[in-house]
């Protein structure tokens, strides 16, 4: 609902929603028509329900900031309060929601828009180079929980997926192939 819609004193509307209450909405709140809750401990003023003005909690929360903009420094800085008196908490939130998922949505999201691939595609891969590096083979379980995904960084191609040293070894030789010869030829010449 719009926030101007709260300029004036919300009128009872017939809900599109609720043909067998034409008369009023009674019991839902006049903007959304959600229901309402009938105890008076709910009410944002348990001394003065009519205050509520027959709005939902939510709805009445937009309405006071509209109209009072005073109510809506006191809801910021009762926040403000909130967030400053809860960092860690609140950090130790993010950090336990993170855990729970493995990380795994951030790092779906994370490859879709860096590689432009998908967590199907590397499983696909993965499952393609029998779960083991393309370089190195060796099993990525051993190396670590999700393999690197290798990619050219001029064209930004996706080459195949690589266990952590293997991909290491190609950034510092900067995807360089005379490079890494000339470092095979080195490691030869002391055998």
């Amino acid at each position: 609902m719009p926030v101007s819609s709260f300029t004036t004193y919300p009128v009872a509307r017939t809900p599109t929603c609720h043909p067998e209450r034409k008369h009023k909405a009674r019991g839902l709140c006049f903007t959304c028509y959600a229901k309402r809750p009938r105890n008076r401990a709910s009410c944002r003023h348990p001394d003065r329900p009519e205050r509520a003005r027959g709005l939902c909690g939510a709805c009445y929360e937009t309405y006071a900031k509209v109209t009072n903009p005073a109510y809506a420094e006191r809801v910021a800085a009762r926040q403000r309060l909130y967030y400053e008196q809860n960092v860690v908490a609140r950090r130790e939130a993010e950090r336990s929601r993170y855990r729970r998922t493995g990380g795994d949505v951030a790092w779906a999201y994370n490859i879709q828009q860096k590689y432009g691939v998908t967590a199907e595609w590397v499983a696909d891969k993965s499952a393609q180079q029998n779960h083991a590096c393309a370089i190195c083979s060796k099993p990525f379980s051993l190396e670590r929980k999700r393999p690197a995904i290798d990619h050219c960084h001029t064209t930004g191609r996706v080459r195949s997926l690589l266990c952590q040293m293997c991909n290491t070894a190609l950034g510092c030789a900067q995807d360089s192939a005379p490079l890494l010869r000339q470092m095979a030829d080195y490691l030869d010449g002391f055998k």
